[in-house]
């Protein structure tokens, strides 16, 4: 609900979205990254947050927009096991699978 509320703001969708951006400092610009690997990985991605806490792991919440819906997906705990799906690939599944739903599909209630 979060992520949700702060996509409406324009001036943060629009950051969010950016893959990359020149950063001033004193020496002089630095180019920093978008660590939200499905900006450049998932067709409809709009952006996103990763984190890492000791007790949450890695976290992830993003969203992605496709035929004029738009899903919020927070992932905490990320595990990567050698041979398995990456965490983006777990990202891209669960968009994948709420797209799938129908967009009249419950999600629950809070």
């Amino acid at each position: 609900m979060i992520f949700r509320a702060a996509l409406a703001n324009p001036v943060f969708a629009l950051i969010t979205a950016e893959p990359s951006a020149m950063f001033p400092t004193d020496t002089g610009e630095k180019q920093i990254l978008n660590a939200d690997e499905l900006l450049q990985r998932y067709p409809g991605a709009i952006g996103g947050k990763t984190g890492f806490t000791n007790a949450a792991r890695k976290t992830f919440v993003g969203a992605a927009a496709r035929n004029g819906r738009r899903l919020v997906i927070a992932m905490m705990y990320g595990l990567i096991h050698e041979g398995g799906p990456t965490y983006w690939d777990q990202a891209a599944s669960l968009l994948d699978w709420g797209f799938a739903q129908s967009p009249q599909a419950a999600v629950g209630s809070l």
